[in-house]
């Protein structure tokens, strides 16, 4: 992680500010599922229907059965509302299973849209977040979702037909104490208003911090060798800290801020008391209210106030669901590169121009006024210190980033006007960093061309060198690799790479220190292959070793952004300047690398 994004995660997370608009975005996911929400519904009415029944009979069990000491209807009673409760437990079953359903197919849906987006999404993007949020995001905010739909869904529907059921039930049975146990309605509208108020940003905070823990931690697991290097184990371990510490308090006070379900039991408990006095008190007195009655309705009651307390129960669980579909949504809602009204590449040799280019990266600019000219299949050479801005001038080319100032031309065409895929289509690219995916070593180098057959894989690997080393591999081109080819050498992940672009077979090429991890007995195998790799190709190499651009056509010098020279190997040696003591510093037999760019 940079220590730009590093400083980015550790920061504090803002305050939630669209509850509400994403609640209602995450209720319209459910559209698609309508007709399966409906049966859940359904069996969800069909569920309250019999239970509030069965508090009916339960009270009329003791009015006329259980007082009248008529054991042969009671039990008569009771095997039928045995049948009841069989039945209910079934239309349960079905409500959950339905509504688990229905959260899976969401969570699959949204799944696929996250990462459908993420490779829509343009090369900043990426700069600007850390893999392990980004990952974060498709995992531990969709199964927060998932969760919720699971079943907050279904018990906000038996909550609403709960509520209107029992309320119906409880005003025939009496409308005295009705009124009396309605009283708690206002205070619980009101807590709930005022705890969502206050905790919302807490989950705000605590699934972005979940985010910068996860992003921390996949980072630094995979640079163990970097850790024991240079013995930054224990710097790495309080900063993990500071992380879990943040990430421990935003659940704290995420927690600390869900008071509703405390707040809620003290006003049912005392509305329930309330109720059972004045109850008591109407029997006693002769009112038009049975001990059956009374039975029933606080059973009524309980079951009335039941609801609102699984709601505040799941209130943590549908904050921190709200809190990841906010995330989600901005990630589904940063615009994608979008090559929308833009026309085709059309490849008439390859010439390249920069005139007058100029970049930023977070408002810093790194490139200031870059020109220069590469007539087609003419090679050109970036060189300079790191930093200098050599990738970065590569970068423009292919669109991963747009310039800021001045334009880009390709054949005379300008390749803001161009659509990025068919600019690329054109590319060959070998970096300095190869990525290697968990298949085999044939499949890796066929990455640049699916539909290539085996025989031309192996010609691709023999003309970068690596046809040797390949075939003494345990299960030659095809032993799987793992772990970004752990098991291999960084020399023989460059050689693979380089496979890849010599397989791909682009009319244009770049070269981003594509010989870098390479032993030079090596070097001059892949030398002999990108001769005629690069023979009648437009070329762009950024290399740190003079040696394997002395040939080159054009060689830039580039330092701090700017262009100090140019010229080609033998001019820039007899100027005496930045090209010709960057070549004293190196020993050509065995060359010294300059830093890369």
């Amino acid at each position: 992680m940079s220590r730009h994004r590093q400083k980015k995660a550790m920061a504090g997370p803002k305050p939630a500010q669209n509850t509400w608009p994403t609640l209602k975005r995450l209720i319209g996911t459910l559209r698609p599922s309508l007709g399966m929400i409906i049966l859940a519904s359904i069996a969800n009415t069909l569920v309250t229907a019999l239970t509030i029944f069965s508090m009916y009979l339960m009270g009329l069990a003791i009015d006329k059965y259980i007082l009248q000491m008529d054991l042969e209807g009671l039990g008569r009673l009771a095997l039928g509302m045995i049948a009841l409760f069989i039945t209910t437990s079934a239309l349960s079953y079905l409500d959950t299973r339905i509504m688990a359903l229905v959260a899976q197919n969401i969570s699959k849906s949204l799944r696929a849209s996250i990462f459908a987006q993420l490779l829509r999404l343009p090369l900043s993007y990426f700069d600007r977040q850390s893999s392990g949020d980004l990952m974060s995001r498709l995992t531990n905010d969709v199964d927060s979702i998932n969760q919720t739909l699971a079943t907050s869904v279904s018990s906000v529907l038996e909550a609403l037909i709960n509520l209107v059921g029992i309320f119906i039930a409880m005003m025939l049975l009496s409308p005295t104490l009705t009124g009396w146990s309605m009283l708690v309605l206002p205070f619980v509208f009101i807590s709930t208003r005022v705890v969502i108020h206050f905790s919302s940003r807490y989950y705000r905070a605590l699934q972005q911090n979940l985010g910068a823990v996860n992003g921390y931690a996949e980072e630094h697991i995979s640079a163990q060798k970097m850790l024991l290097l240079y013995d930054t184990r224990e710097s790495v371990q309080k900063d993990f800290i500071r992380l879990n510490d943040d990430l421990a308090d935003a659940y704290k006070k995420a927690q600390a801020a869900s008071v509703l379900k405390p707040i809620t039991d003290f006003l049912n408990n005392l509305v329930f008391l309330t109720v059972t006095l004045i109850g008591s008190y109407l029997i006693i007195t002769g009112g038009q209210l049975t001990v059956g009655i009374l039975f029933s309705f606080l059973m009524y009651m309980r079951r009335f106030t039941r609801p609102l307390n699984d709601l505040a129960s799941l209130f943590n669980t549908i904050q921190a669901a709200i809190a990841g579909a906010e995330r989600i949504f901005n990630l589904l809602d940063s615009p994608p590169e979008d090559d929308t009204g833009l026309k085709a590449y059309d490849f008439k040799g390859g010439a390249i121009s920069y005139r007058q280019v100029s970049f930023s990266y977070d408002d810093e600019e790194v490139l200031h006024d870059i020109s220069f000219e590469v007539p087609s299949g003419e090679t050109v050479a970036l060189v300079g210190a790191t930093g200098s801005g050599k990738t970065t001038i590569a970068s423009l080319l292919n669109r991963y980033y747009d310039p800021d100032k001045g334009t880009i031309f390709l054949d005379g065409q300008d390749t803001s006007q161009l659509s990025r895929q068919s600019i690329r289509d054109q590319i060959g690219l070998v970096l300095q960093n190869t990525f290697l995916f968990t298949e085999s070593v044939a499949d890796n180098i066929r990455y640049s061309r699916p539909e290539a057959t085996k025989a031309e894989v192996i010609a691709a690997a023999k003309a970068a060198g690596a046809d040797d080393f390949i075939r003494q591999l345990p299960h030659g081109y095809e032993t799987i690799l793992k772990d970004n080819g752990s098991n291999l050498s960084g020399g023989q992940r460059q050689l693979l790479a380089v496979s890849r672009a010599i397989l791909a077979d682009k009319p244009l090429l770049i070269l981003d220190e594509a010989t870098s991890s390479i032993d030079t007995k090596t070097e001059k195998l892949v030398q002999a292959s990108f001769a005629q790799l690069t023979r009648g190709r437009t070329t762009m190499i950024i290399a740190h070793r003079l040696s394997t651009i002395r040939n080159a056509d054009h060689i830039i010098v580039i330092d701090d952004g700017r262009i100090v020279e140019q010229g080609n190997h033998q001019t820039l040696l007899e100027k005496g300047g930045v090209y010709a003591r960057m070549h004293a510093s190196q020993d050509l037999a065995e060359p010294i690398a300059v830093p890369a760019g």
